[in-house]
């Protein structure tokens, strides 16, 4: 075999082994990739878990949706979750300092859930213990719209559906829950149907 034709294999040779690495790094970074995805929705998931333990040992445990959501690696819906749970412990600890730093503590290692969203969390938090003292602030309720993410839980409501019937901030609090798609809601109160809201939320 002549010089150039053992330099000719030596680089198909090379060709080959090339081709066969960059298969290898595509599937390194893949499961790379996957394997941090899997990280960041874990630690969300175990962080939820240890906020309903500590927080809320009422449900005995964690929903099991949450684990749908992990098992998916649905990292949006997991950290809209943990926002969720973390803006009900912080209500319901009244915004203790304390309260506020261990949860700060528990969250700490999660990768999607940052100290912004934690200030979020809190805003929620004062907002829904006292929404008469929010409402003052604001020129529109709807201006409170985000800072609630869009939600209310049936207590929430009930505050709001008191408000109401006292003639406080009614305007403000029919704008606040249609902007959040509380329609129904929004129309009994803007009737004034009050005992019709309350059945509703007792169901």
């Amino acid at each position: 075999m002549s010089k150039t034709e053992m330099i000719k294999k030596e680089l198909e040779a090379l060709a080959a082994r090339k081709a066969e690495l960059e298969i290898q790094l595509k599937e390194a970074e893949v499961e790379e990739k996957d394997n941090a995805l899997t990280a960041r929705a874990k630690a969300m998931y175990d962080a939820d878990c240890r906020l309903v333990e500590k927080y809320m040992p009422e449900l005995k445990s964690h929903d099991p949706r949450l684990d749908e959501l992990l098992d998916s690696r649905n990292i949006g819906a997991l950290s809209a979750w943990l926002r969720s749970d973390v803006a009900h412990c912080l209500k319901a600890s009244k915004l203790e300092q304390s309260s506020i730093d261990d949860i700060k503590s528990i969250v700490s290692g999660c990768e999607d859930f940052d100290t912004d969203d934690l200030n979020e969390c809190i805003r929620d938090a004062r907002i829904r213990l006292d929404f008469a003292e929010a409402f003052r602030h604001v020129k529109d309720g709807s201006d409170l719209s985000g800072d609630l993410g869009y939600g209310f839980s049936k207590s929430d409501l009930r505050v709001l559906m008191n408000l109401h019937k006292a003639g406080k901030f009614r305007k403000k609090i029919e704008d606040v829950l249609t902007d959040c798609n509380f329609h129904y809601e929004s129309g009994l109160l803007s009737d004034k149907k009050y005992e019709e809201l309350e059945k509703a939320l007792a169901a």
